[in-house]
């Protein structure tokens, strides 16, 4: 019975907590709420856009990566305006005039009384700012033959491009072309006087549906001289009125010639 007194000792391990774990959370807390002032910022910043600037985003994000970092094709117009090269344009300024193409274009195609006159408009992006073509078709002319007066479908055109054109705060230019059909009494009154007279009339019309006329810098004829179809000069979609929305940096050369 030597062993009956003999002692058992029992260890017992007690485990201790991590004492850092319950900070993690004040980290996460930290993101979020950094995230969420950045998420507000955002937003603040783009209250203060216009409707083109906020469509602009819009369309650059929506392009391919690949276009992102290829220039646009641009149209020189540097033809038209003697001495004038193409403009080295910011990417802020090709965002704006790509998005007034789009914002017309869309107003075009979902305005059901616009619509029937998709045919007689085009919107052209040049080195100038944005080309608005408005042409005859061979069943429906802008013009009464070898006149300055708009058939009554033009006037409608014409009252709608006015509020457009209200919208946008850029200058403009207005150019009137005619076909090759030599005018009659050509000595007194030629296509140059009537191109450049047609011109002039929808510098007026664009003013009576409410255009500023501030926005009109220069009024051009060019006759027969820039024809879409060089093939058949006699087209009909060589009579056509063309209204530019110039650039800032267009309308600051323009200016100055």
């Amino acid at each position: 019975m030597a062993n009956e007194n003999k002692h058992h000792i029992i260890k017992r391990v007690i485990k201790k907590g991590n004492k850092h774990h319950g900070g993690q959370w004040k980290i996460a807390y930290a993101d979020f709420v950094t995230a969420m002032m950045a998420f507000f910022l955002l937003m603040w910043l783009l209250s203060l856009l216009n409707k083109y600037q906020r469509e602009g985003i819009a369309e650059y994000f929506k392009k391919p990566l690949k276009d992102v970092f290829t220039q646009p094709q641009i149209v020189p117009a540097a033809d038209k305006y003697p001495g004038a090269a193409p403009n080295t344009k910011s990417e802020n300024t090709l965002v704006k005039i790509h998005a007034l193409q789009k914002h017309l274009q869309q107003q075009l195609d979902n305005d059901p009384q616009m619509s029937q006159y998709k045919n007689q408009l085009n919107f052209i992006i040049t080195s100038d700012g944005l080309k608005i073509e408005l042409k005859d078709l061979k069943d429906k002319p802008m013009f009464s033959e070898g006149k300055t007066d708009f058939k009554e479908h033009a006037e409608t055109i014409l009252a709608w491009l006015s509020t457009e054109l209200n919208a946008y705060p850029n200058q403009v230019v207005i150019v009137g072309h005619t076909d090759s059909v030599p005018y009659p009494n050509s000595n007194n009154y030629s296509n140059w006087e009537l191109s450049a007279d047609r011109a002039n009339a929808t510098r007026r019309a664009l003013i009576d549906y409410g255009m500023d006329d501030k926005k009109i810098i220069r009024i051009m004829g060019a006759a027969d001289t820039e024809l879409l179809n060089k093939q058949n000069g006699e087209d009909s979609e060589n009579r056509r009125i063309e209204i530019i929305i110039l650039t800032d940096e267009a309308a600051k050369r323009m200016r100055e010639e």
